[in-house]
């Protein structure tokens, strides 16, 4: 089993999923009302991008259980 850590930067990490949630649903809402401009493949790839970059920066800590 795998647990991420990210690093000790006093942001409080449930309300940060919390908020992380709301962008990225308000980039679908977004992408919706405005017609489908993009492709799904490309939001897609974007939608990835946004989600690992901030995992990026986490540590992976792999546990046996």
């Amino acid at each position: 089993m795998e647990e991420i850590i990210y690093p000790d930067d006093g942001i409080n990490h449930e309300l940060f999923t919390i908020y992380s949630l709301h962008a990225l649903l308000g980039i679908v809402f977004h992408w919706v009302e405005n017609g489908f401009r993009y492709t799904p493949d490309y939001m897609q790839e974007q939608l990835v991008r946004l989600i690992t970059k901030r995992q990026a920066s986490a540590a992976i800590l792999r546990t046996h259980h």
